[in-house]
């Protein structure tokens, strides 16, 4: 299984079921991600003062930004397919809220997803950059999470 490390607050947009695009300058490769494949979401261990800023305009308050979990495998995510933003900005169903989560400047992709499973227990991980193959023990944690019944 696959990661892709994102920066917090839009690591936790995308937990919390809000972000439904993540926008990159490089489009998943079809080799490695297919329509339908999971992956996961990680959250990048740093997290700046800008991005602070950012997730007070996402809705977060001040008190639920120290529990913004950062190093770690958030959730994990179906690909639904990836698209040229000048593509993503013309549907119909896209609102002003998803736009003010990514960089839909022409030029860009726009990473269709939806979110499958959310980890009750965020598990470390060191992120990379690019979508990376997940330690084999992290992705057997999160397949036991995963596999838990839910309470």
């Amino acid at each position: 299984m696959y990661a892709l490390s994102l920066l917090q607050p839009w690591a936790q947009l995308i937990a919390d079921g809000r972000k439904k695009i993540e926008t990159r300058s490089w489009q998943a490769a079809p080799a490695m991600l297919k329509i339908g494949d999971l992956y996961v979401i990680a959250a990048s261990a740093k997290m700046s003062a800008d991005d602070q800023w950012a997730a007070i305009e996402f809705g977060y308050t001040a008190e639920t930004m120290p529990v913004f979990v950062k190093g770690a495998a958030l959730c994990v995510v179906r690909h639904k397919g990836c698209y040229p933003t000048e593509v993503i900005v013309q549907a119909e169903k896209f609102t002003e809220e998803e736009e003010s989560y990514g960089n839909y400047e022409p030029g860009r992709w726009g990473w269709m997803l939806e979110l499958v499973h959310v980890l009750e227990r965020p598990i470390p991980v060191k992120g990379r950059l690019g979508l990376w193959p997940l330690p084999v023990d992290v992705e057997a944690a999160i397949v036991q999470q995963m596999a838990a019944p839910v309470r």
